[in-house]
């Protein structure tokens, strides 16, 4: 393993900030890392979420993923601000409805007046990408795609897509999109190094056409080794908003050993965890990009780093074969 990292490390060329690839997303053209906006409202004022957008265009970005239910519409709220002070066509802006403070409603009237909304917030009369936050089995399928495709033809959503469905349901959702000839140009998914179950799903979105946004690249930070020796105060551990996704990845003992795998590679390539783990998800087959969760820019820019890494191939397929994933 070391002789093959060494002749690996040798390989890597370090771009003095290389600018991101786009990619296709369905319909769209997306950058291969989007921004997202989860912590905007909350952890993240609008001063420090001003920073990281500027920070994230320099670097050639250009999709950024927000949600209806972020921090009550504030992280929307927030965006649309900030979308005032740039050109309105150098933003992505990709969006999500169907979840609420009170769960999970997927009708279509529930899910259009969240998208106007959603349009009142953010100060635009389209987004480039709406998608179903969730699946609900207790709205018909067809009621929700047919949203999807409201939305679409009346111009307020210039492509639309789909968030953590299963392997099955993404089956259903293409289906009837296609018999009512509605695209689905996104599928947004958990997906790391530790959470591996989506590539089945990744799979069936290659063959329909259709690309996959991966969130928590990071698998919510463990990935950059900063738990390896238990949960630093401060961080997103001893936050009761995310302690809950982070503590099956501390309790699993599988983890332990794939952070001291990955820091090896990232040693030996003269990268950190954080920049091995992202190139690596970032270059999986059907992924379109992957969307990184920063509270401040000092974080952001530490992630963005990892924009000209380019892993070998045998390198990729090291991680791949040896970080056992828990999910």
């Amino acid at each position: 393993m070391r002789s093959l990292l060494t002749c690996a490390a040798a390989a890597v060329r370090r771009v003095e900030w290389q600018r991101m690839q786009l990619r296709p997303l369905g319909e769209l053209a997306v950058s291969s890392y989007g921004l997202g906006t989860w912590t905007w409202g909350h952890e993240t004022n609008e001063d420090a979420a001003r920073e990281q957008l500027r920070c994230f265009l320099d670097a050639g970005g250009t999709l950024v993923d927000t949600a209806a239910v972020y921090a009550d519409g504030d992280a929307e709220r927030i965006l649309g601000r900030l979308l005032t002070l740039v050109p309105r066509d150098a933003v992505v802006v990709s969006t999500k409805a169907g979840v609420t403070a009170n769960g999970v409603d997927t009708t279509a009237e529930a899910l259009l007046a969240q998208l106007d909304a959603s349009l009142r917030r953010l100060g635009t009369d389209y987004v480039d990408l709406w998608q179903l936050h969730a699946w609900s089995d207790a709205t018909p399928l067809l009621a929700s795609v047919e949203a999807l495709r409201v939305a679409r033809d009346s111009g307020r959503a210039r492509a639309v897509g789909v968030c953590n469905y299963t392997p099955s349901q993404i089956d259903e959702a293409f289906a009837v999109a296609e018999r009512i000839g509605t695209p689905i140009s996104g599928v947004q998914l958990q997906y790391s190094l530790l959470v591996r179950a989506a590539e089945a799903v990744m799979d069936r979105a290659r063959e329909y056409g259709a690309g996959v946004l991966a969130w928590s690249p990071l698998a919510s930070g463990v990935l950059t080794g900063k738990y390896q020796r238990g949960v630093p105060s401060g961080t997103r551990g001893t936050d009761p908003r995310y302690s809950a996704f982070i503590a099956p990845f501390l309790s699993a003992p599988e983890v332990p050993v794939a952070i001291e795998i990955l820091d090896l590679v990232a040693g030996a390539l003269g990268r950190s965890c954080t920049e091995v783990a992202l190139a690596w998800a970032r270059d999986r087959p059907g992924v379109a990009g992957v969307l990184l969760g920063a509270r401040d820019t000092t974080q952001l820019r530490t992630q963005l780093d990892s924009v000209d890494l380019d892993l070998p191939a045998e390198v990729a397929d090291l991680l791949t074969s040896s970080v056992l994933p828990i999910g």
